[in-house]
């Protein structure tokens, strides 16, 4: 079974697409994908789907989704398992594990100093994405605050992406891309630390903020306006990303 999270969440046993319609039923699914196959505890469980880390006796309310779910699931309802340290389910997360597959190729072609190979990487890295994370389950705070982490390293990906792009002076080609960018993250800073390896839930809910480089975002501006001019295709787009950024970047 593949459960998919880069967007709304896809269900797959196979060819066949598997409806899980309850949201919470759905956001139990998820969680447990999202462990890599590890049981997850009672008490985290019963928290993350109910936001209340001091439910005193959660084993009731938790049999009671999983046995819908179950139902659910129909000839795949073996895939989710009790143990002694909690439940856990049988399940792929394929968009991002292929993601993040690409993520280490792109950060191998980065140290060997291939523009091209990063830039083909790191859009392959970003293809699994259908639109943002988890967006069916954002009335969940664990899954916000996972979409969040996860969103954060897509953000950088891009900002990935268009590095090497500046570096094969072909930033240009991606003026809108760029001004979009600059509208919808203006304060973003890189995140500390390599991204070789993709964010993954570590059983808390605390949330962390994505950031991405006002420097950098002003730099690829700036260098796509310069390498437009260079070649006689200037335009006003690439002016106002320029002048935002290098605001940013002061």
């Amino acid at each position: 079974m593949d459960v998919l999270v880069l967007g709304s969440v896809l269900i797959t046993s196979g060819e066949h697409d598997l409806r899980v319609d309850r949201p919470l039923e759905r956001a139990m699914l998820v969680r447990l994908a999202l462990a890599r196959g590890s049981a997850v505890p009672d008490g985290r469980l019963a928290a993350d789907l109910w936001g209340d880390d001091e439910m005193r006796h959660p084993e009731h309310r938790l049999r009671v989704v999983a046995s819908r779910l179950r139902r659910t699931l129909g000839t795949r309802a073996g895939a989710l398992t009790r143990s002694p340290a909690g439940y856990w389910v049988a399940a792929q997360v394929p968009d991002l594990e292929d993601a993040h597959a690409a993520a280490g190729r792109m950060h191998a072609a980065n140290r060997a100093g291939d523009h091209r190979a990063v830039r083909a990487a790191a859009a392959e890295a970003l293809e699994p994405w259908r639109g943002p994370t988890l967006a069916d389950l954002q009335a969940f705070e664990y899954a916000q605050a996972e979409a969040e982490r996860l969103e954060g390293w897509r953000m950088e990906l891009t900002v990935a992406r268009l590095r090497a792009d500046l570096e094969l002076d072909k930033a240009a080609e991606h003026l809108a891309e760029l001004a979009r960018l600059a509208g919808e993250h203006p304060l973003h800073e890189p995140t500390p630390g390599p991204t070789d390896v993709a964010p993954t839930y570590h059983g808390s809910a605390t949330r962390a903020s994505p950031r991405s480089s006002p420097v950098l975002l002003g730099a690829l501006g700036r260098r796509a306006e310069a390498t437009d001019s260079r070649t006689g295709r200037a335009r006003a787009g690439g002016r106002a990303v320029a002048i935002r950024w290098a605001r940013c970047a002061i």
